[in-house]
């Protein structure tokens, strides 16, 4: 019965794709196969897991060894470019794992010392990439340890921070207490003031109020407005008519009625076409000055001021 081959090691075994390496030896396969499932094994290594249970070891596809194919292709000749290294203690060869099945054929250090048979040789080689494989475990978790250990004095540090930070800010919360109470004791004795001074100012308000209604009355008294209700201002009223517009120019009283006012100034310029023998004296004079105050007044609507602007024209006074 023909012995196994023990797996080569990886003369670079950081250049070598985690793809290739087999999921249940966990070593480069000397007879590398894939799945249906793209997982690359040893053929022995699958087909002893698939006498167990029918299904892919990683991925628990259902799997059967007629799904298995032999690497081939260009991964097969990527694969077959992986530089590797005699296991064999004592061996120095090294080269490409497609040349390592002959190499080990025929290598005088596969069977271990002193002539050992094949199987303690084989057991032997076992043992020490056992040994190899535990002493790069050990120096991962010790570095994982160093890493760990300056977590936790970092992490220490953070406490030792956080806690002068609550500390501080326990002292600070007292103050801003304190300052609360007294801003709270400010803020009433301010609102109480606010209460005196709004009732202070209430009474004041209530004062102005009457002597404004009391002046707004007096006001109102001298200064009220004396015109002819009737609107019978006529050729003899020519001067008091312009002297209420002119006192009032650019603000109408509201109870005077400009339509009424328009009326008697276009009856008196009537009168001045006319040239009747009884017109007053001085007429042509007064009504130019009426005609003219009542185109500079804001009293009249826009057709009214173009009949002014019209009879100023006819007369030559624009």
């Amino acid at each position: 019965m023909s012995r196994r081959l023990v797996p080569p090691v990886p003369l670079f075994p950081g250049e070598v794709p985690n793809d290739f390496i087999c999921s249940v030896c966990h070593e480069l396969p000397l007879e590398p196969v894939l799945t249906p499932c793209e997982h690359c094994f040893c053929r022995a290594c699958i087909d002893e897991s698939l006498a167990h249970r029918s299904e892919c070891p990683i991925d628990r596809h259902a799997l059967d060894s007629d799904d298995i194919t032999a690497l081939g292709g260009l991964l097969r000749r990527v694969y077959d470019q992986t530089s590797v290294k005699c296991p064999h203690e004592g061996c120095s060869w090294n080269g490409k794992i497609g040349n390592y099945a002959n190499h080990a054929g025929r290598c005088s250090y596969r069977f271990g010392v002193d002539g050992a048979s094949s199987a303690a040789g084989e057991e032997i080689a076992n043992l020490r990439r056992e040994n190899e494989r535990l002493a790069r475990e050990k120096n991962e978790a010790e570095s994982n340890v160093c890493s760990l250990q300056s977590q936790v004095s970092i992490l220490e540090d953070d406490v030792l921070e956080a806690e002068q930070e609550i500390e501080n800010l326990e002292r600070n919360n007292e103050r801003l207490s304190r300052e609360k109470r007294d801003a709270e004791c400010k803020v009433q004795n301010l609102n109480t003031e606010n209460d005196k001074l709004r009732k202070e100012k209430n009474e004041q308000k209530d004062k102005i109020k009457g002597l404004k209604t009391r002046l707004a009355a007096e006001k109102r008294a001298r200064h009220a407005v004396t015109y002819d209700e009737s609107y019978g201002y006529d050729r003899e009223d020519v001067v008091a008519l312009t002297q209420l517009i002119c006192k009032y120019l650019l603000e109408k009283p509201d109870e005077i009625d400009s339509n009424h006012i328009f009326n008697c100034v276009r009856n008196i310029y009537i009168a001045l076409t006319k040239n009747w023998n009884d017109n007053p004296d001085y007429y042509y004079v007064s009504v130019r000055m009426l005609i003219n105050v009542c185109h500079a007044s804001t009293w009249f609507t826009y057709n009214q001021q173009r009949n002014f602007e019209e009879w100023l024209a006819d007369q030559g006074w624009g």
